[in-house]
């Protein structure tokens, strides 16, 4: 074998090593971007509050990465989406709803650590808290929520969640 054949098939072992470790470069970096886009994952929730001096419902960012929210809808049993809790919760004469939230933007952002209340409530007679947590917890119960968001690469969630299904 002459001295320039040797030369040749060296060459060919280099370029094929290199162009095998190119593609294990490549291939990790793949992984690794996966791992960062699923660190920065938004986690949306819900925090129903039943004390009489804390009656409210809130939306909430517990995940690491903001959350786009693109639909917020709400509804009793099988009867007609809506987007405010006041909506399903009317006010009586034992408690009445203070303020409540009308999502009708076509986005709402959640930064992590963000709490959005989505309704709070009062008791209507100061002298009579418990009927108006009775009111309260009542009114709320079997309301079903869900929650459309995406994370900030346009991955899409789903939140659902029935307020006071098994209590």
């Amino acid at each position: 074998m002459e001295p320039k054949d040797i030369l040749s098939i060296l060459a060919l072992v280099i370029s094929l090593n290199s162009a095998f470790l190119a593609w294990r470069a490549e291939r990790r970096a793949k992984e690794a971007d996966r791992r960062a886009v699923e660190s920065v994952r938004p986690f949306v929730t819900t925090g129903v509050h039943l004390l009489p001096n804390d009656m409210s419902v809130s939306l909430s960012n517990d995940g690491v990465g903001l959350a786009i929210l693109t639909q917020v809808a709400l509804r009793r049993n099988d009867g007609n989406p809506t987007t405010s809790l006041a909506n399903l919760v009317p006010s009586s004469t034992d408690c009445r709803v203070e303020q409540a939230i009308d999502f009708v933007q076509s986005e709402y952002y959640l930064r992590p650590g963000d709490t959005l209340p989505l309704a709070r409530a009062a008791a209507a007679n100061a002298k009579k808290p418990d009927a108006a947590l009775k009111h309260w917890e009542e009114s709320l119960r079997g309301i079903a929520l869900e929650v459309t968001y995406r994370d900030i690469v346009g991955n899409p969630f789903t939140y659902k969640r029935t307020f006071l299904e098994n209590a």
